[in-house]
């Protein structure tokens, strides 16, 4: 079993968490005003996951630890163009956190715009192009979803466990180096 989680802020209600069972894909959103991280620790230990695929920085800039001069990005965050852990403070903070307390479990980094990116290049992601984009990656899912995702998180929790699927697959691509942190799509 593979958990997709598409990590938002701490009492957003904006994280949403992907699972399979029985070839079938199943949507758990966290609630506004809830511990997001207890909402994840709970359904990582009750589901018990093989794998791990979480949308949020799990590492910092290698000159953080005597490698390099770049204290903002990693090398992961420049070739997918992707925020820097720095940036997101915070949120990389609580999900390193997180990763640690839940050493049992193998994790692994995504980043959902990069599948958007590869498959609606030139095209801003935003409400309108929604519906289409939703449509198209459940469409290409190997497994079936149980509902319609609602929104963007919910939508990249799903691509989060199919960059963990793909992983698991041997077909995902790797971004970045395994010392100072790796971005798997």
């Amino acid at each position: 079993m593979i958990l997709g989680i598409d990590y938002g802020a701490r009492y957003s209600g904006k994280t949403a968490l992907c699972y399979d069972r029985a070839d079938w894909l199943y949507l758990i959103r966290s609630v506004l005003k809830e511990d997001t991280d207890a909402f994840v620790r709970k359904h990582a230990q009750s589901l018990s996951p093989d794998l791990i695929a979480m949308d949020a920085p799990l590492s910092l800039p290698a000159a953080y630890h005597g490698r390099g001069t770049d204290y903002m990005y990693r090398a992961c965050d420049r070739a997918c163009q992707a925020m820097s852990p720095m940036f997101l403070g915070g949120l990389t903070a609580r999900a390193m956190a997180l990763r640690a307390e839940l050493d049992d479990y193998v994790f692994i980094e995504t980043y959902p715009s990069m599948h958007y990116r590869a498959a609606f290049a030139g095209v801003k992601k935003d409400g309108k192009i929604f519906a289409d984009a939703r449509d198209h990656y459940i469409d290409i899912m190997p497994y079936r979803v149980d509902r319609s995702p609602a929104d963007w998180h919910e939508l990249d929790a799903i691509l989060a466990w199919y960059s963990g699927w793909r992983y698991m697959q041997g077909t995902h691509v790797c971004h970045g180096d395994a010392a100072e942190g790796q971005i798997i799509v």
